[in-house]
């Protein structure tokens, strides 16, 4: 495998296929909600609660009760689509990304929403096989309990106490998480079932680790890429309430939140398209390296060795 040129040819379908960035920035639009309503976890003390949020409305709204049944919704809503894009959009990515690459063929956004509905279901269901078991998810759990757990149980901090056997937990979740680096491209290129993807993942991982070792520290713009969206998730909010605070000094309430949410609206905006780009990007770099490695055959044991088609 020549990493360069696998990273070089990752770049140019990134900025030839301009489709596959829709579906980046699609992506990106909802890890970034969802990192938004998720930064509270991360709080010393508890934020944004249903209970605050209930005692702001109560003071401020007529109707409180409409109001915080508008506020679920979205809530909600936005859970829902980031959970149905993400899968949609992974799929759409890997599927397009592989089919250029065999077929040398151009598609557009309909043709690989087409390829993303295809997968959708068994992505789905991977996803629900594995993302307890993912490092990063795992974390968000973790900071989640702990965010419930300082609420009612007045502010015992479930990290604090029990950080051993959680660091112990995370080393092994991050080694299983390697282990399924490829599980989601074999899903969606051979469209086996994820217990089948797991295996071969597993297989290959173990087979080939030199090389995904590499290719996981030559392909930094994924921690850069998780870097950028952390601190803006950050940012964002601390950006918008400064700016509004700051011009209520000086010109009207209204004014000064309208101001203030334009530019964050831009701000957000911008980190949408850096991520999504670098989430296309990232994508793509994987897909041709399981792609390449899928094809060498080195981790079978016959010559002439077949892939069992019996499906999960």
């Amino acid at each position: 495998m020549q990493y360069q040129n696998l990273v070089r040819k990752a770049w140019q379908l990134t900025q030839e296929h301009h489709y596959l960035t829709r579906w980046g920035v699609l992506a990106s639009i909802f890890t970034l909600l969802v990192g938004l309503i998720r930064v509270r976890y991360f709080f010393t003390d508890p934020a944004i609660t249903l209970g605050t949020i209930w005692e702001y409305l109560n003071m401020n709204y007529e109707h409180p009760v409409r109001m915080i049944i508008i506020i679920e919704i979205i809530w909600w809503s936005i859970y829902l689509l980031a959970f149905i894009i993400h899968n949609l959009s992974d799929g759409a990515l890997i599927g397009a990304i592989a089919k250029i690459e065999d077929q040398k063929v151009r598609l557009s956004f309909s043709k690989s929403l087409s390829i993303g509905l295809n997968s959708f279901l068994r992505i789905t269901e991977y996803n629900a096989v594995t993302s307890i078991f993912k490092v990063g998810n795992f974390i968000i759990y973790i900071f989640l309990l702990r965010f419930w757990l300082l609420i009612y149980m007045d502010g015992w901090d479930f990290l604090a106490e029990n950080y051993i056997w959680l660091s112990a937990l995370l080393i092994f979740l991050s080694f299983f998480t390697l282990l399924i680096t490829y599980g989601e491209y074999d899903l969606v290129i051979h469209k086996h079932g994820p217990f089948k993807a797991i295996r071969n993942s597993i297989t290959l991982v173990t087979f080939h680790l030199g090389e995904t070792l590499l290719m996981m520290m030559l392909v930094l713009l994924i921690s850069i890429r998780a870097i950028i969206n952390i601190l803006l998730v950050f940012f964002i909010p601390a950006a918008v309430a400064s700016i509004i605070g700051y011009l209520t000094l000086h010109i009207s309430q209204l004014i000064a939140v309208g101001v203030g949410v334009t530019i964050g609206m831009i701000i957000f905006w911008f980190a949408v398209k850096i991520a999504g780009a670098l989430h296309v990007f990232t994508t793509a770099v994987w897909t041709l390296t399981y792609m390449d490695l899928d094809s060498r055959q080195d981790h079978k044991i016959l010559a002439n060795e077949k892939d069992d088609i019996e499906e999960d």
